[in-house]
């Protein structure tokens, strides 16, 4: 079974955003303590969060609700990680964003996933096509989203791509990609957030 070290990528995570220019944006109780992570979820609040979803949660997501029951930023665009009492499907409040992308631009091809190398070129190609090649666009109906809505992006998990660890597929979704950058676990999604926050630091 896979280790999650989120003690060390989240200590890093908050170091980082502690000592950027978007400190100033945290709650002051946050910058006051210095620390964007929450208390542990109790096993009864993780067991409750899997009785209502009616699933199991992916493994990698399940520990960081263990280590952290939600998180104040991530990025500029990400402003707050949910803890298990909000995590909610995405289409309990957001319907009319699930009917822009269905209803306006075409499902792409299912891909696999793409190298960080190649991701502003498949986005170029999105803007000039209306096609979204790294989204199945009616994925968004039975997406759970586990943060708050930022600008205008948001993190998805996808219950219906489950590898073999059972690990949901994991999304930045967000309207100025356009569409989502896939990742195959919450866990990768959260290496990837953290790595491109600090690249952009420099």
């Amino acid at each position: 079974m896979a280790q999650y070290d989120w003690h060390d990528l989240m200590t890093r995570y908050n170091q980082a955003i502690l000592n950027s220019k978007y400190r100033q944006y945290l709650p002051p109780d946050v910058g006051a303590r210095g620390w964007l992570g929450k208390a542990s979820a109790t096993e009864q609040q993780l067991k409750d969060l899997e009785t209502r979803l009616q699933y199991p949660l992916p493994p990698s997501y399940r520990s960081f609700l263990a280590y952290s029951n939600g998180w104040e930023m991530t990025a500029p665009y990400l402003y707050r990680v949910w803890s298990a009492q909000d995590v909610a499907w995405f289409a309990v409040n957001n319907q009319g964003w699930i009917d822009a992308y269905t209803d306006q631009i075409a499902v792409g091809e299912e891909t696999d996933f793409i190298a960080a190398v190649d991701i502003e070129q498949i986005e170029q190609l999105g803007m000039m096509t209306g096609v979204i090649p790294m989204l199945r666009t009616e994925h968004l109906k039975t997406a759970l989203e586990v943060s708050e809505i930022g600008d205008a992006a948001i993190y998805l998990l996808n219950p219906l791509v489950i590898n073999a660890e059972g690990e949901w597929e994991a999304w930045l979704f967000a309207d100025w990609l356009p569409g989502a950058r896939r990742y195959p676990s919450f866990w990768a999604l959260m290496q990837a957030e953290y790595a491109g926050f600090v690249a952009r630091q420099v």
